[in-house]
């Protein structure tokens, strides 16, 4: 992946297990690299510095608008999200409000750049429900059948990201 020198990358949910992961490959393009979190004690995990950390709720439409405004990202990376199964289940309405509402506020807050970024939209293997062993590895032409509430959280996200890609808008 080629990246401009002055523009910065944004991860949402840098705080998390595979942010951490993600800071690291992306530290050597030697260009800004931002973080957003939501529980700050997870923030341990990261090289970043602490002046690159954002807290930011997605779910909280004007500060999301004002985030992207404010860095005008080239790349975004969206890891946010709730990605724990059982927390999903019993909790419906904050997993949809954040892994949907929070997704579309991400994706409405980009379109209105005038330079949209790219964007990463991590999803989860979970969207395709038990896939039998004969149909090998998991792909994304397979039909989203989603088994439990987070997977169904996770395939609207993709669902709801489609259309600003058909359209040029992200």
């Amino acid at each position: 992946m080629t990246h401009p020198a002055s523009s910065p990358i944004l991860i949402t949910g840098a705080e998390g297990f595979v942010g951490a992961y993600l800071i690291r490959e992306l530290l050597p393009l030697q260009v800004p690299i931002f973080g957003t979190y939501f529980i700050p004690e997870a923030r341990h995990l990261s090289v970043l510095p602490e002046e690159r950390w954002i807290f930011c709720d997605l779910n909280d439409r004007d500060a999301t608008f004002d985030l992207i405004r404010e860095l005008q990202p080239a790349f975004i990376y969206h890891l946010a999200g709730i990605s724990f199964v059982p927390t999903a289940e019993s909790n419906r309405p904050k997993a949809l409000g954040t892994n949907v509402g929070g997704t579309l506020n991400l994706l409405e807050a980009a379109a209105s750049l005038e330079t949209a970024p790219r964007i990463v939209l991590i999803s989860s293997g979970e969207v395709y429900g038990k896939v039998p062993e004969e149909k090998g590895p998991l792909r994304e032409e397979f039909p989203l059948q989603p088994a439990n509430f987070y997977a169904a959280t996770k395939a609207a996200a993709e669902k709801i990201a489609w259309p600003f890609f058909e359209r040029g808008e992200i």
